[in-house]
């Protein structure tokens, strides 16, 4: 009789047909005013009368962080389209502002628990300088994106609505929940925007659930992990039992299950480059459906054929052309095995993490946090695994697997390459050096003042006059509001390209320096040591004319750690409670100072 009944619910329900009914949607009314953006959330929940689901462009469930500051979030007036509501008036929209915003998502979070068939609409509208392209992707645990669609933007003053229907994404349907992705790119200026408003889901009730579970995805966490996600919750008994699981040549040392996640651990231990096949059968939902077998293939790692052993030929990988105007994917998986250097950090930005070795250099990308071991300038890695995006120019090394390996070495020291302005005018020249560690010397500001974060400085060498530094990637706290010197300096960084232009961006007040200071600083002058020190660091002045006067001690990112007034030629500083690393010690003498490195053990 269930079963009858049962059939007699789909028969009528496929007669009939579920209505659809808003799932879950933003209106955006309560965002502030676009004059106030310094407030504007990262976080926005939906409307508490559409459902329960969360909006983020905080760096968390897929999305990007975004600059409030800047801002590259901000609210406009909206619209009533698309707004299935009579009333209130159209309010606010949301709007993604800003070139520095390229590439950047924002992610909906919400449960699809006893629906199924989802669609999305919204409105949408931006400026003449706005961007130009939206993706989209969906996930089921807001860490693997997949691709969904696309669309190109005609920016007018006149919102449109977009339309997209996700019925044909079976694991979307009845998911415990759904992450939604939707990313911008190619906005040209600052104020370039892209709005959007009343952001509805739509969705049918389902019915009785009468099918079995399904694998969602495969992942290979480790040589010994693989875990397996299935589209709903599990019976925990049936799925721990290692006869419902064939891996030729291997046993399973552990099986565990947790709600729609399989782990499972291989022995002996997966090799690298080598194809699988696991094959799954007889596992139940709970509602007592089981599934048919399941051949799952895969393989742990990249094949041999997409090793490289060094950043230049992993460079050489990308064959198509830097296009300053768009971004393009190379979707093929590499694995950088050889040994090399971080030169500069910046978890601000996409965690971007730049690398060099004798042979190139090349930005690390790691915008969905897989990167997991805290690097620092001068910390040497390797094995690396990623795919290759070419960024409006800049050529990144996007991290695709969780990497979580220590440090190889630290404190590596890596020379900066000496150019002129006018090299970095030629930009053949200095796409051949993209991303490397970088030295300006005997220039010029042209600007005078204070530095603020965020502004480009013209510089000027041999009579020549070039855009040559970029402060605001890094926000240089102990650089930002000082003096622009007006003496000659030496400036260091990495070559970061935007738009067919490239800029030198300093990593701390330590990579400006007078110049002259360092030919002073020699060691018939100015003496350290022990070095490395372990507690007590002396710091002598053999030159009557050099009196010190103040001392500081950053680390090997910028930041200051010691600070103090002195005046003596012979001092002895403290440094026990330092952490081992590698340091700079500035020692004053009134408006010169020397800068001295040295290892904390």
């Amino acid at each position: 009789m269930k079963k009858l009944s049962l059939l007699l619910f789909l028969s009528l329900s496929i007669v009939l047909g579920f209505s659809q009914e808003i799932l879950v949607g933003w209106t955006f009314d309560n965002l502030s005013p676009s004059s106030d953006t310094s407030v504007t959330p990262k976080v926005i929940q939906s409307n508490t009368n559409w459902g329960n689901g969360t909006l983020y462009a905080d760096g968390t469930n897929g999305s990007s962080d975004y600059n409030n500051q800047t801002p590259e979030l901000n609210a406009f007036n909206g619209t009533t389209l698309n707004d299935p509501r009579t009333s209130p008036a159209a309010s606010k929209d949301l709007a993604i502002v800003g070139n520095s915003a390229n590439g950047k998502s924002i992610v909906f979070k919400f449960s699809m628990s006893g629906y199924q068939n989802l669609q999305l609409s919204y409105a949408q509208r931006g400026s003449e300088k706005g961007y130009k392209k939206e993706e989209v992707w969906y996930s089921v645990d807001g860490e693997t994106f997949t691709y969904f669609d696309s669309l190109s933007n005609t920016n007018s003053s006149t919102y449109a609505v977009r339309n997209f229907d996700f019925t044909s994404v079976s694991e979307l349907n009845d998911a415990e929940f759904v992450y939604i992705k939707i990313t911008f790119y190619g906005a040209t200026t600052a104020s370039g925007n892209n709005r959007i408003d009343n952001v509805i889901f739509r969705a049918n009730p389902g019915g009785p659930d009468i099918y079995p579970p399904k694998i969602m995805s495969l992942s290979v966490e480790n040589p010994t992990t693989l875990k397996l996600i299935f589209n709903e919750a599990l019976n925990q008994t049936i799925a721990e039992t290692t006869d419902n699981y064939f891996l030729e040549g291997h046993t399973f040392a552990n099986i565990t299950c947790s709600n729609k996640t399989v782990v499972l651990t291989p022995s002996p231990a997966l090799e690298e480059g080598f194809s699988y096949s696991l094959i799954v059968n007889n596992i139940e939902d709970l509602e007592g459906n089981v599934m048919t077998p399941d051949t799952q293939s895969f393989s742990f790692g990249t094949d041999q054929q997409y090793h490289v052993s060094n950043i230049a030929e992993l460079r050489s990988k990308w064959t198509r052309p830097y296009n300053p105007d768009s971004v393009k994917h190379d979707y093929t998986k590499y694995k950088l095995t050889g040994s090399v250097i971080v030169t500069a950090t910046n978890d601000s930005y996409r965690n971007q993490i730049f690398i060099q070795d004798g042979t190139a250099a090349i930005v690390i990308d790691d915008e969905n946090d897989k990167i997991k071991t805290i690097l620092e300038i001068g910390d040497e890695i390797k094995d690396i695994y990623g795919t290759l995006t070419s960024y409006y120019g800049l050529l990144q090394f996007v991290v695709s697997d969780v990497f979580t390996a220590n440090a190889i070495s630290n404190y590596n020291e890596i020379e900066p390459l000496v150019v002129s302005l006018s090299d970095m005018q030629n930009l053949e020249y200095m796409h051949n050096h993209q991303c490397e560690l970088i030295r300006l010397e005997d220039v010029t500001f042209v600007e005078t003042g204070t530095f603020q974060n965020g502004k480009k400085y013209n510089l000027k060498q041999n009579g020549l006059t070039g855009t040559g530094v970029w402060t605001h990637i890094y926000g240089i706290d102990n650089l930002i509001g000082t003096p622009i010197p007006t003496t000659l300096v030496t400036l260091t960084g990495v070559n970061k390209v935007s738009y067919d232009n490239y800029y030198l961006i300093p990593r701390s007040d330590y990579d400006i320096s007078t110049t002259g200071i360092e030919d002073f600083d020699n060691d018939n002058y100015i003496t350290i040591y022990p070095n490395p020190v372990t507690d007590l660091l002396t710091a002598t002045s053999n030159n009557t004319n050099f009196t010190i006067t103040h001392i500081s001690i950053y680390d090997i990112n910028g930041k200051l750690v010691i600070d103090s007034d002195i005046l003596d030629n012979d001092i002895k500083i403290n440094v026990s409670s330092l952490a081992s690393g590698q340091y700079f010690l500035k020692i004053y003498n009134d408006n010169k100072f020397v800068v001295k490195k040295f290892v904390k053990e």
